[in-house]
């Protein structure tokens, strides 16, 4: 199963990632690509992919930025599901994140900087490449946290 995460942006390329998940008793993962892609880069490299996983948008406090990073996503939502490229599942960023660093930091800053370390730590394990920028990491875990899911509901079944 090809799963693609997606950190969405307004004003600025996609970061995106390509996960590979096979159920051979317990769940193999592989990053197979990632990396920044403008929209229409971005619907290309969906196309071929089981789901494609988009971040929710955050609310800011700045109205406009938000409404920008939701129709940047809505656009994208919209291309993939018009053309029937791929399945289009969206996660609460709230849900990747608990995933990643649990629930133990306290503070916006706290979990900004646990967060941060436990994303490398897991990116480590699937990317050698060191200089990934917080839109990659982010599309990784996306996918990662998706790809567990999905393998959770297969156990279940």
């Amino acid at each position: 199963m090809k799963i693609v995460g997606v950190d969405p942006h307004a004003s600025r390329p996609y970061g995106w990632a390509l996960i590979e998940l096979q159920f051979k008793g317990s769940p193999l993962l592989r990053v197979v690509d990632y990396g920044d892609a403008e929209f229409e880069r971005m619907v290309r490299i969906a196309n071929g992919a089981d789901e494609t996983v988009i971040e929710d948008p955050y609310l800011y406090r700045n109205f406009k930025t938000a409404k920008e990073l939701i129709r940047s996503a809505a656009n994208l939502e919209g291309a993939l599901r018009y053309e029937r490229f791929t399945k289009v599942v969206w996660m609460n960023p709230a849900t990747w994140q608990a995933t990643v660093i649990g629930r133990a930091a306290r503070g916006k800053e706290a979990r900004e900087r646990v967060m941060r370390l436990q994303a490398e730590d897991l990116t480590k394990q699937f990317v050698k490449q060191k200089d990934l920028t917080d839109d990659e990491v982010d599309a990784i875990l996306i996918a990662y946290v998706r790809a567990m899911e999905v393998y959770s509901q297969y156990r279940q079944t």
